[in-house]
């Protein structure tokens, strides 16, 4: 091993903000099904067009013999409750829940709300596949995980923490969240 930079991936947010949080949380997972690693990478206070400022992104680089830097996906926050800092990118992981061969990329957003004002979190499951759209919104995530917590209360930073692993041993990753 040597100590020369293989690939360097700048941040995709291009509205001059300096303080992103690109690259914050980082994880790698195979979600194309091409054999190769992609890199996925949080930017919890970047934001796509229309979307309020600091909203958060997710990018997918896909991994290859000679990859290159250029985000190939870009999964956006459209958190309806129209507010900056809900943290989405500001956790996330990669995990076969559903095995079909294709890591799927679970992301957490600790203060997205399932109902305006209502700031306790949730976690978003976006499933790998051989060819995914140049834009995912969070919208039409494959799973949303919304916090249980039946008391009306903001601030329970549910989807601070997310793993997976199969837990149970029934071939699937299970998806944990703290």
């Amino acid at each position: 091993m040597d100590t020369v930079v293989d690939l360097t991936i700048n941040n995709q947010d291009f509205s001059k903000d300096t303080d992103d949080g690109f690259g914050a949380a980082v994880s790698l997972g195979d979600v194309n099904g091409d054999g190769y690693d992609d890199i996925i990478i949080g930017c919890y206070s970047c934001e796509a067009g229309g979307a309020p400022e600091g909203s958060g992104q997710v990018f997918i680089v896909e991994g290859g013999a000679s990859m290159d830097n250029i985000v190939d996906v870009t999964i956006v926050n459209q958190d309806t409750a129209d507010d900056a800092g809900d943290g989405f990118g500001d956790v996330l992981t990669t995990g076969d829940v559903n095995g079909d061969g294709f890591d799927d990329v679970i992301i957490g957003c600790p203060f997205c709300e399932a109902i305006a004002g209502d700031s306790r979190g949730q976690v978003f499951v976006i499933e790998g596949g051989a060819s995914l759209p140049a834009t995912i919104s969070n919208g039409n995530a494959d799973v949303t995980i919304p916090n249980q917590d039946t008391v009306d209360d903001a601030g329970d930073n549910f989807g601070e923490v997310v793993t997976a692993g199969d837990v149970n041993g029934d071939g699937y990753d299970d998806v944990i969240v703290g």
